[in-house]
Protein backbone atom coordinates (compact mmCIF):
# COMPACT_ATOMS: atom_id res chain seq x y z
CA UNK A 1 0.00 0.00 0.00
CA UNK A 2 1.03 3.60 -0.60
CA UNK A 3 0.77 6.21 2.14
CA UNK A 4 1.01 9.97 1.87
CA UNK A 5 3.72 11.38 4.13
CA UNK A 6 3.21 15.02 3.12
CA UNK A 7 1.18 16.70 5.90
CA UNK A 8 -0.07 19.32 3.42
CA UNK A 9 -1.41 16.88 0.82
CA UNK A 10 -5.03 17.24 -0.25
CA UNK A 11 -6.19 13.92 1.23
CA UNK A 12 -4.83 14.84 4.64
CA UNK A 13 -6.19 18.38 4.38
CA UNK A 14 -9.66 17.04 3.66
CA UNK A 15 -9.63 15.02 6.90
CA UNK A 16 -8.09 17.89 8.89
CA UNK A 17 -10.80 20.23 7.63
CA UNK A 18 -13.54 17.83 8.74
CA UNK A 19 -11.97 17.85 12.20
CA UNK A 20 -11.52 21.65 12.25
CA UNK A 21 -15.18 22.41 11.54
CA UNK A 22 -16.53 19.65 13.81
CA UNK A 23 -18.27 19.78 17.15
CA UNK A 24 -15.86 20.53 19.98
CA UNK A 25 -13.61 22.47 17.60
CA UNK A 26 -15.10 25.31 15.52
CA UNK A 27 -18.52 23.64 15.68
CA UNK A 28 -19.88 24.90 12.34
CA UNK A 29 -23.42 23.57 12.20
CA UNK A 30 -24.41 22.28 8.76
CA UNK A 31 -20.85 21.71 7.57
CA UNK A 32 -20.72 17.93 7.62
CA UNK A 33 -18.34 15.51 5.93
CA UNK A 34 -20.18 15.40 2.59
CA UNK A 35 -20.27 19.15 2.28
CA UNK A 36 -16.57 19.41 3.19
CA UNK A 37 -15.87 16.95 0.36
CA UNK A 38 -17.94 19.08 -2.01
CA UNK A 39 -16.13 22.27 -1.04
CA UNK A 40 -12.69 20.71 -1.47
CA UNK A 41 -13.64 19.00 -4.75
CA UNK A 42 -15.03 22.28 -6.09
CA UNK A 43 -11.72 23.95 -5.15
CA UNK A 44 -13.54 26.49 -3.00
CA UNK A 45 -11.54 25.63 0.12
CA UNK A 46 -7.77 25.13 0.10
CA UNK A 47 -7.05 26.25 3.67
CA UNK A 48 -8.92 26.45 6.97
CA UNK A 49 -9.29 30.21 6.49
CA UNK A 50 -11.16 29.75 3.18
CA UNK A 51 -14.20 28.53 5.12
CA UNK A 52 -14.64 32.09 6.41
CA UNK A 53 -14.60 33.66 2.94
CA UNK A 54 -17.29 31.46 1.38
CA UNK A 55 -20.10 33.47 -0.19
CA UNK A 56 -23.74 32.69 -0.83
CA UNK A 57 -23.46 32.38 -4.62
CA UNK A 58 -20.63 29.85 -4.38
CA UNK A 59 -22.62 27.74 -1.92
CA UNK A 60 -25.79 27.86 -4.02
CA UNK A 61 -23.83 26.50 -6.97
CA UNK A 62 -23.18 23.26 -5.07
CA UNK A 63 -25.38 20.20 -5.55
CA UNK A 64 -28.41 20.02 -3.25
CA UNK A 65 -27.66 23.33 -1.56
CA UNK A 66 -30.82 25.37 -1.07
CA UNK A 67 -31.11 29.03 -0.12
CA UNK A 68 -32.12 28.33 3.49
CA UNK A 69 -29.29 25.84 3.98
CA UNK A 70 -26.78 28.29 2.52
CA UNK A 71 -28.00 31.12 4.75
CA UNK A 72 -27.96 28.92 7.85
CA UNK A 73 -24.45 27.74 7.07
CA UNK A 74 -23.15 31.27 6.55
CA UNK A 75 -24.71 32.32 9.88
CA UNK A 76 -23.04 29.37 11.62
CA UNK A 77 -19.69 30.23 10.04
CA UNK A 78 -20.07 33.81 11.25
CA UNK A 79 -20.81 32.63 14.80
CA UNK A 80 -17.81 30.29 14.78
CA UNK A 81 -15.40 33.20 14.24
CA UNK A 82 -16.00 34.17 17.86
CA UNK A 83 -15.22 30.81 19.53
CA UNK A 84 -11.76 31.87 20.67
CA UNK A 85 -8.26 30.50 20.99
CA UNK A 86 -9.08 27.18 22.69
CA UNK A 87 -11.34 26.01 19.87
CA UNK A 88 -8.89 27.13 17.18
CA UNK A 89 -5.96 25.32 18.79
CA UNK A 90 -8.05 22.18 19.30
CA UNK A 91 -9.09 22.28 15.66
CA UNK A 92 -5.76 22.79 13.94
CA UNK A 93 -4.74 19.15 14.19
CA UNK A 94 -1.57 19.76 16.23
CA UNK A 95 -0.33 16.41 17.55
CA UNK A 96 -1.07 15.85 21.27
CA UNK A 97 -3.32 18.94 21.39
CA UNK A 98 -6.96 18.11 22.04
CA UNK A 99 -9.49 20.20 23.93
CA UNK A 100 -7.82 19.75 27.32
CA UNK A 101 -4.34 20.78 26.17
CA UNK A 102 -5.76 23.64 24.09
CA UNK A 103 -7.63 24.93 27.13
CA UNK A 104 -4.47 24.79 29.23
CA UNK A 105 -2.62 26.84 26.62
CA UNK A 106 -5.44 29.39 26.41
CA UNK A 107 -5.61 29.75 30.20
CA UNK A 108 -1.93 30.65 30.34
CA UNK A 109 -1.61 32.75 27.18
CA UNK A 110 -4.08 35.52 26.37
CA UNK A 111 -3.68 35.37 22.60
CA UNK A 112 -2.11 33.45 19.75
CA UNK A 113 0.63 36.09 19.57
CA UNK A 114 1.46 35.62 23.25
CA UNK A 115 1.52 31.87 22.79
CA UNK A 116 3.83 32.09 19.78
CA UNK A 117 6.25 34.16 21.89
CA UNK A 118 6.44 31.45 24.56
CA UNK A 119 9.61 29.41 24.91
CA UNK A 120 9.63 25.64 24.72
CA UNK A 121 10.72 25.54 28.37
CA UNK A 122 7.73 27.66 29.41
CA UNK A 123 5.35 25.34 27.56
CA UNK A 124 6.89 22.26 29.19
CA UNK A 125 6.21 23.79 32.61
CA UNK A 126 2.45 24.03 32.02
CA UNK A 127 0.13 21.75 34.07
CA UNK A 128 -0.17 18.26 32.55
CA UNK A 129 2.27 19.18 29.77
CA UNK A 130 5.52 17.39 29.24
CA UNK A 131 8.59 17.87 27.10
CA UNK A 132 7.15 15.94 24.15
CA UNK A 133 3.91 17.92 23.94
CA UNK A 134 5.74 21.18 24.55
CA UNK A 135 8.21 20.39 21.76
CA UNK A 136 5.43 19.52 19.29
CA UNK A 137 3.46 22.69 20.11
CA UNK A 138 6.54 24.91 19.96
CA UNK A 139 7.67 23.43 16.64
CA UNK A 140 4.20 23.89 15.13
CA UNK A 141 3.90 27.50 16.29
CA UNK A 142 7.33 28.38 14.88
CA UNK A 143 6.82 26.49 11.60
CA UNK A 144 5.79 28.10 8.31
CA UNK A 145 2.60 26.02 8.38
CA UNK A 146 1.69 27.15 11.91
CA UNK A 147 2.49 30.80 11.29
CA UNK A 148 0.49 30.81 8.06
CA UNK A 149 -2.50 29.07 9.65
CA UNK A 150 -2.79 31.60 12.47
CA UNK A 151 -2.05 34.59 10.25
CA UNK A 152 -4.66 33.63 7.66
CA UNK A 153 -7.30 32.89 10.30
CA UNK A 154 -6.64 36.30 11.85
CA UNK A 155 -6.98 37.96 8.43
CA UNK A 156 -10.49 36.56 7.97
CA UNK A 157 -11.63 37.73 11.40
CA UNK A 158 -11.33 34.55 13.48
CA UNK A 159 -10.85 35.51 17.13
CA UNK A 160 -7.45 34.29 18.33
CA UNK A 161 -7.74 35.76 21.83
CA UNK A 162 -8.36 33.50 24.79
CA UNK A 163 -11.86 33.37 26.23
CA UNK A 164 -10.76 31.20 29.18
CA UNK A 165 -10.41 32.33 32.76
CA UNK A 166 -6.70 33.14 33.16
CA UNK A 167 -4.75 30.69 35.30
CA UNK A 168 -3.48 33.68 37.27
CA UNK A 169 -7.06 34.50 38.28
CA UNK A 170 -7.86 31.14 39.85
CA UNK A 171 -10.34 31.40 42.70
CA UNK A 172 -8.04 30.76 45.65
CA UNK A 173 -10.99 30.34 48.04
CA UNK A 174 -12.66 27.73 45.84
CA UNK A 175 -12.69 24.16 47.21
CA UNK A 176 -11.47 22.91 43.81
CA UNK A 177 -8.82 25.55 43.08
CA UNK A 178 -5.56 23.94 42.03
CA UNK A 179 -7.05 20.44 42.10
CA UNK A 180 -7.05 17.90 39.29
CA UNK A 181 -10.62 16.67 38.93
CA UNK A 182 -12.10 13.75 36.98
CA UNK A 183 -15.82 13.60 36.15
CA UNK A 184 -17.38 10.19 35.59
CA UNK A 185 -20.86 8.74 35.30
CA UNK A 186 -24.15 10.45 34.48
CA UNK A 187 -25.17 13.64 36.29
CA UNK A 188 -28.72 14.97 36.45
CA UNK A 189 -28.07 18.68 36.95
CA UNK A 190 -25.19 19.12 34.48
CA UNK A 191 -23.88 18.09 31.14
CA UNK A 192 -20.28 16.93 31.55
CA UNK A 193 -18.84 19.83 29.53
CA UNK A 194 -20.96 22.36 31.44
CA UNK A 195 -19.68 21.06 34.76
CA UNK A 196 -16.08 20.95 33.50
CA UNK A 197 -16.35 24.60 32.44
CA UNK A 198 -17.74 25.60 35.86
CA UNK A 199 -14.99 23.75 37.70
CA UNK A 200 -12.26 25.26 35.55
CA UNK A 201 -13.67 28.73 36.16
CA UNK A 202 -13.09 28.01 39.86
CA UNK A 203 -9.46 27.05 39.32
CA UNK A 204 -9.72 23.28 38.83
CA UNK A 205 -7.96 21.27 36.16
CA UNK A 206 -10.34 18.72 34.62
CA UNK A 207 -8.69 15.53 33.40
CA UNK A 208 -10.07 12.59 31.47
CA UNK A 209 -8.57 9.71 33.43
CA UNK A 210 -7.90 8.81 37.04
CA UNK A 211 -4.28 8.57 38.18
CA UNK A 212 -2.17 9.10 41.27
CA UNK A 213 -2.16 12.81 40.36
CA UNK A 214 -5.97 13.04 40.60
CA UNK A 215 -7.19 15.01 43.63
CA UNK A 216 -10.94 14.59 43.29
CA UNK A 217 -13.39 12.39 41.40
CA UNK A 218 -16.98 13.52 40.83
CA UNK A 219 -19.10 10.40 40.38
CA UNK A 220 -22.60 10.30 38.94
CA UNK A 221 -24.75 7.27 38.15
CA UNK A 222 -23.04 4.28 36.50
CA UNK A 223 -19.58 5.67 37.24
CA UNK A 224 -17.84 2.38 36.47
CA UNK A 225 -14.11 1.74 36.35
CA UNK A 226 -12.97 5.31 37.04
CA UNK A 227 -14.81 5.26 40.36
CA UNK A 228 -13.32 1.87 41.21
CA UNK A 229 -9.82 3.12 40.44
CA UNK A 230 -10.38 6.25 42.55
CA UNK A 231 -11.48 4.08 45.47
CA UNK A 232 -8.43 1.85 45.10
CA UNK A 233 -6.15 4.92 45.14
CA UNK A 234 -8.01 6.43 48.10
CA UNK A 235 -8.88 9.58 46.13
CA UNK A 236 -11.57 11.93 47.45
CA UNK A 237 -14.94 11.26 45.81
CA UNK A 238 -17.92 13.60 45.56
CA UNK A 239 -21.45 12.76 44.50
CA UNK A 240 -23.70 15.24 42.70
CA UNK A 241 -25.15 16.62 45.95
CA UNK A 242 -21.69 17.61 47.14
CA UNK A 243 -20.87 19.25 43.82
CA UNK A 244 -24.07 21.29 43.88
CA UNK A 245 -23.39 22.41 47.43
CA UNK A 246 -19.83 23.44 46.58
CA UNK A 247 -20.94 25.40 43.51
CA UNK A 248 -23.82 27.06 45.36
CA UNK A 249 -21.34 28.24 47.99
CA UNK A 250 -19.39 30.07 45.26
CA UNK A 251 -22.40 31.98 43.93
Amino acid sequence: KLYCVNPECRAQFREKLKWFVGRGQMDIDGLGEKLVDQLVDAKLVHHFADIFTLDRDALLALDRMGERSADNLLASIETSRQRGLTRVLAGLGIRHVGTSAAKTLARHYESADALRAASEEALAALPDFGEITAHVVYEYLQSDVGREALARLAEVGVVLDSLETPASAEAVDSPVAGKTVVITGTLEAFGRKELADRLESLGARVAGSVSSKTDLVIAGENAGSKLSKAQSLDIEIWDETQVLAALDAQE
